[in-house]
């Protein structure tokens, strides 16, 4: 049961590997604004390197995490901590995370005058880019899809149900990449999306916010463990808890701070950020703390896959 090289190959449709030994010459070639997609790939890796060069190791590990999707295979990688605790899916960018660009965008376009009725068509051009600039991950790739129809659904009411937009999300996922359900994002990310589709209307009935946040939390944590179990074959009773409180805290404080000193770290490059990279310090060694009591840390083994259907 451990981790199968040959298999992940398989799901980047990478069939051969070849050794280079020796580098005779090579030139750079820029890509042209023709090659859209290509063209905001090479933005994206650019941004990368500037955060690399222009923020310390951690504001720059989060700050790539979170605004481009991009996880450090490294020492340094902090999404260690947090998959120890269980909770490394909200570091992932995904449905969550996309909402928050898309508010972000939104609030700024009818700021400057731009009417509702031309947003829409801004809106499904920009969750695009937003995909590609993101990495297009699983959960990018699942949540832009899915907005996008939703958008879709409402302006020209197809009748649509969200079951509906789902299943359109997950047919034209699998278009673009036909092993999608065969990776761990992709199971994920896809099993947690219905989930919420049937937990929602169980709590809506529930007038307090506070008991209806609280009620869909347990839920949630509660059905997605066979899955949790299945793949990383350990789970953190704290789990529960900072999956209440984690999502909030990122995307109403650490997603917008890290959004705003990456625009002012590069518009005026004399601007110090000592004070977030202490900040993120505290928070990571906070994290690193709860993940090093090992009382509330279980190793499940791996489930059988006959026995994984028969839970879920």
């Amino acid at each position: 049961n451990g981790f199968d090289y040959q298999h992940y190959l398989e799901t980047k449709n990478i069939s051969q590997k070849i050794n280079l030994t020796q580098l005779v010459d090579y030139q750079e070639i820029g890509v042209s604004f023709k090659h859209p997609i290509k063209k905001v790939k090479e933005y994206r890796r650019g941004f990368l390197v500037m955060n690399r060069e222009r923020f310390l190791p951690l504001t720059s590990n989060y700050m790539n995490a979170l605004l481009f999707g991009y996880q450090e295979n490294g020492p340094d990688n902090f999404q260690k901590t947090w998959q120890v605790l269980g909770v490394a899916h909200l570091f992932s960018l995904s449905g969550m995370h996309i909402y928050f660009f898309l508010v972000v965008f939104d609030y700024t376009i009818l700021s400057i005058g731009i009417t509702k009725e031309r947003l829409f068509r801004l809106n499904l051009v920009f969750i695009w880019f937003l995909i590609i600039m993101t990495g297009a991950g699983p959960g990018m790739m699942r949540a832009g899809i899915q907005y996008a129809v939703k958008k879709l659904n409402r302006r020209f009411t197809f009748h649509l149900s969200q079951l509906d937009c789902w299943s359109i999300a997950l047919f034209i996922n699998c278009l673009f990449d036909p092993y999608v359900l065969l990776t761990v994002g992709g199971q994920l990310t896809y099993y947690l999306t219905f989930l919420i589709l049937v937990i929602y209307p169980l709590i809506e009935k529930s007038s307090h916010p506070f008991k209806k946040g609280l009620q869909f939390n347990l839920l949630l944590s509660w059905l997605s463990l066979p899955l949790i179990w299945y793949h990383f074959y350990e789970w953190n009773v704290l789990n529960f808890v900072l999956n209440l409180f984690l999502g909030p805290l990122l995307l109403m404080v650490i997603m917008p701070i890290l959004l705003a000193s990456f625009f002012l770290g590069h518009l005026f490059p004399w601007l110090s950020f000592n004070w977030l990279e202490k900040s993120l310090e505290l928070f990571q060694s906070a994290a690193n703390l709860a993940a090093s009591m090992k009382s509330f840390q279980f190793v499940t083994g791996r489930f059988p896959i006959g026995l994984l259907f028969l839970v879920i």
